[in-house]
C-alpha cells in the first residue's frame, strides 16, 4: 500500500477495532485478521483502477487514491456499527417529509436517512444546506464553475426527499446553480 492510503487504513482500523472491542462479546484474533483482511481488499478494490486523472481541482492521483480509500474505509465501517439499520426507507408519518442522501462517489451504496420534516420548505432548505456544505469543502478561490460542478458530481453528498407529495428538489440541479454563482462572487465563472 502507499502513503497516501496508511492514513485511510488508519482510521478504518482504529474506528473498526473501537466497534468491536465495544461489543460485549471481545473479537477473537481471528475475527480481528479476517476484518484487517477485509479492510485492506476493500482499499485495494476502490484505488486499484485509478489512473492519473484530468482532474476537475488539480487533485493528484494520490489525492484521488486517498479520497476513494476513505469512502470505501467509512463504508465498511457503516456496514460494522452495531444495531445498523437493514434498510434505508424511512419511518414515515402522515404529513412528513425525509430527506434521504444517496453518495455521488457510489453510486451502488443505499441512501441514508438524514432527517424527518414536517413541511415540505424544510426539507428542500435541508437538501439545500447538504449541497451548500459539500460545495464549500470542494471550493478553492479561483477554481472554475465546470470543475466545482464535476467534483460535486463525482464526489458530492446526493440528497432528495421522500414522502406524500414531495416537493421536486434536484441536488444536481441546484448544484449546477450555487457552483455558478459561488465561482461568479469568486472571478472564476466557466
Amino acid at each position: 500500500m502507499t502513503d497516501a492510503l496508511q492514513r485511510p487504513l488508519a482510521l478504518g482500523w482504529s474506528l473498526l477495532l473501537s466497534q468491536e472491542l465495544a461489543k460485549s462479546q471481545p473479537p477473537t484474533a481471528q475475527a480481528l485478521e479476517a476484518l484487517e483482511r477485509e479492510l485492506q481488499e476493500r482499499v485495494r478494490e476502490a484505488t486499484q483502477s485509478l489512473q492519473e486523472p484530468v482532474s476537475p481541482g488539480g487533485w493528484s492521483l494520490e489525492e484521488l487514491q486517498e479520497q476513494h480509500a476513505l469512502g470505501a474505509v467509512m463504508d465498511l465501517v457503516i456496514q460494522h456499527l452495531p444495531n445498523a439499520a437493514p434498510s434505508a426507507k424511512p419511518v414515515m408519518e402522515a404529513g412528513s417529509w425525509s430527506v434521504l442522501v444517496d453518495d455521488n462517489f457510489d453510486p451502488e451504496s443505499k441512501a441514508y436517512t438524514d432527517s424527518q420534516h414536517l413541511d415540505p420548505q424544510t426539507a428542500v432548505a435541508r437538501c439545500k444546506s447538504i449541497v451548500d456544505a459539500c460545495l464549500r469543502e470542494s471550493f478553492q478561490p479561483g477554481m472554475q464553475a465546470n470543475a466545482l460542478y464535476e467534483l460535486y458530481r463525482l464526489f458530492g453528498d446526493d440528497p432528495f426527499i421522500v414522502g406524500s407529495g414531495a416537493p421536486e428538489f434536484s441536488a444536481w440541479d441546484y448544484a449546477r446553480q450555487r457552483c455558478d454563482e459561488m465561482c461568479a462572487q469568486q472571478g472564476g465563472q466557466q
